[in-house]
């Protein structure tokens, strides 16, 4: 049986999504280099990257004591204010979680000062409260996920494709965390993904990379393996991915 967390399917705009709700405490970034499905782990894709053998990282990916973090939404000489999950540990030993809009892990520092950073993982600020047409141009236009494709491609967030985020959500004192995936083959734009974290009562959110790289592991809460290996048509599976969100048995 699935321990720490809940397995659901969930419908949002006639689509259909896995989701896993956790807590935000036991909740890690990972680099693996590797599809999700191939590994041991339970969680879902987290950052974006540059395909390569290894892959390189897009995105922040920070954990507490870990030795290759990195450090920026893009490159060294080429970063975005991207929305970015942190999650700190309080001093009476509670955890906290919030999106901040940064660029690097410099600037991370600098906003959340002498809190106790365990970890924090980049994407793309879903602003869960606004009208998605104020989103689209007050934040997703902001984080210039357009010039992305310097690099590596535009985020072509309002075609069909398929989708991974995160939600927030504070139940009874404690912060609750929705790892979500599209299920459907041919996924859903961002706007779905944004109706369905606000519509599980998050108050703020994050979305993943997509694509083929949108995967999942983890199990039913009877216990069944559950595992999707992204996809992108015609025939992408099974993308070797750079990190993931890893549910842990820490805290």
């Amino acid at each position: 049986m699935a321990i720490n967390y809940q397995y659901s399917i969930e419908n949002q705009d006639g689509y259909e999504f896995h989701v896993i709700r956790t807590k935000i405490s036991i909740l890690r970034p990972q680099i693996i280099n590797s599809p999700l499905c191939d590994t041991s782990m339970f969680g879902i894709n987290a950052g974006f990257f540059a395909p390569g053998n290894p892959p390189t990282g897009a995105s922040i990916n920070y954990l507490k004591n870990a030795t290759n973090n990195y450090d920026y939404n893009g490159v060294a000489n080429e970063n975005y204010s991207r929305g970015t999950l942190v999650i700190s540990r309080l001093e009476n030993g509670e955890y906290f979680s919030q999106i901040l809009s940064v660029a690097n892990i410099t600037q991370l520092f600098n906003i959340t000062g002498n809190t106790d950073v365990i970890a924090a993982v980049g994407g793309g600020d879903l602003a869960i409260g606004m009208t998605d047409s104020d989103w689209k141009s007050n934040v997703f236009d902001a984080e210039q996920w357009s010039d992305f494709s310097t690099h590596w491609g535009p985020i072509q967030g309002f075609i069909e494709a398929r989708r991974s985020g995160i939600g927030i959500k504070t139940e009874g004192g404690e912060k609750i965390a929705y790892l979500v995936v599209s299920k459907n083959s041919l996924g859903c734009t961002l706007y779905n993904l944004r109706h369905l974290i606000d519509g599980l009562g998050c108050h703020s959110g994050l979305f993943l990379d997509g694509s083929a790289s949108s995967q999942l592991q983890c199990r039913t809460n009877d216990g069944v393996l559950v595992q999707d290996r992204g996809y992108k048509p015609p025939s992408e599976t099974n993308r070797t991915i750079w990190n993931i969100l890893r549910i842990t048995n820490t805290a």
